[in-house]
């Protein structure tokens, strides 16, 4: 037997090293869970499904692996009714019903493997790499967040990028060193969004596409290696922390004693309650704080299908354009990155949003985009 088996079967199919080792992990996934292999033969499930379920257990401790794979989760059915994108959301929820107990000590490995490395790039550059519990992370992430709204609410520095992901590490970047030469202000509490979803099971959640979130089962998630946007406390509301955290329920009473804790209830798309004027009609032009909450609180990300760009990098858009008469209500409003941002006013794309936040993306060749209430699941 091969010591290099991805090699040798790369050799043979003509292909790459890592495609070669996505289908040697596909062939043992499969060996694993029968009933996942015979539903991708049958055309039930696709190749991604596998994937996915392959690429979660190959980050997995051993022992956390085996009794993901010994519980009666179906992964066949599962994955039968669900997009790829939802069924990596919902291995996530699976794994963390078997890891829960194993919390703390995660957190204390996590914590251990905290650091910060720098190596010189080729064109004098320098590179730096830090790496962070999940704890520390909304610590620092919160403090670079503040810094890039006080310094650049108005206006960013010269040779800022005008890309859209581009500009945000830029602007990150320049936040970070204004921080260094002692220009940080006080950061105030974090803010913590719950949001409770008594959607009507089978009702209008069914077949939508919308958000994405941190390893837990919404209608759309970017891949495992892109930033998502919640974690879960308990078995209970939707927690929205505005980072991919997973840590203890204790470390979770702890954030919460520290924060501004803000209850949004929706019921398949519909907002039954937050805090604060969500209507504001004619008489501003921007969304208040309140309208911002209840956005983020239904969408971790870019409203577009698809879209992962984080919330917080999202402009709020006007679905009737202000110029044309449109209201700053929250039935009028949508999270849209730069890039769609662009594309709705400049690109000829337009939007069509229903109560129930349906929304319908209609593009210039004809071709229509649609997508489902959002939704963010609770455990």
């Amino acid at each position: 037997m091969s010591s290099f088996p991805e090699k040798c079967l790369a050799d043979a199919g003509g292909g790459s090293v890592r495609d070669a080792g996505a289908v040697l992990a596909r062939s043992s996934l499969v060996a694993s869970v029968p009933a996942l292999g015979v539903a991708l033969a049958a055309g039930r499930v696709t190749g991604e499904h596998v994937d996915a379920l392959a690429r979660r257990l190959e980050r997995l401790e051993p022992q956390t692996r085996a009794r993901l794979l010994a519980a009666d989760v179906g992964w066949a059915e599962a994955a039968s009714v669900r997009s790829p994108e939802r069924f990596s959301a919902f291995i996530g929820e699976q794994v963390r019903r078997v890891d829960r107990s194993d919390g703390e000590d995660r957190l204390a490995a996590q914590r251990r493997q905290v650091g910060l490395s720098w190596r010189p790039c080729s064109d004098g550059m320098h590179e730096w790499r830090l790496l962070l519990d999940p704890v520390s992370a909304l610590k620092f992430d919160r403090q670079i967040a503040s810094q890039v709204e006080a310094l650049f609410r108005d206006s960013v520095p010269h040779g800022c990028p005008t890309n859209p992901l581009q500009r945000q590490a830029f602007l990150r970047a320049h936040g970070l060193l204004s921080l260094l030469d002692g220009g940080g202000g006080r950061v105030g509490r974090p803010e913590v969004i719950v949001v409770v979803d008594t959607r009507v099971d089978g009702g209008s959640d069914a077949g939508t596409d919308t958000g994405t979130e941190f390893d837990t089962d919404t209608d759309s998630e970017p891949d495992a290696s892109s930033s998502r946007f919640a974690s879960r406390c308990g078995s209970g509301p939707f927690v929205d922390w505005g980072l991919p955290v997973d840590v203890p329920s204790r470390i979770l009473v702890e954030l919460f004693g520290r924060a501004d804790v803000h209850a949004l209830i929706v019921r398949n798309g519909v907002v039954l309650h937050a805090g604060g004027e969500l209507s504001l009609g004619r008489s501003t032009r921007l969304a208040n704080k309140a309208q911002r909450r209840a956005l983020r609180g239904l969408y971790a990300t870019c409203a577009i299908p698809g879209c992962a760009a984080r919330f917080d990098n999202c402009s709020v858009h006007h679905v009737r354009w202000w110029r044309h008469g449109g209201c700053t209500d929250l039935s009028n409003l949508l999270p849209v990155c730069s890039k769609h941002h662009h594309l709705v006013h400049e690109g000829g794309w337009s939007l069509t949003l229903q109560p129930n936040r349906s929304l319908a993306v209609n593009l210039p060749d004809g071709t229509v985009m649609s997508t489902g209430p959002p939704v963010r699941r609770a455990a």
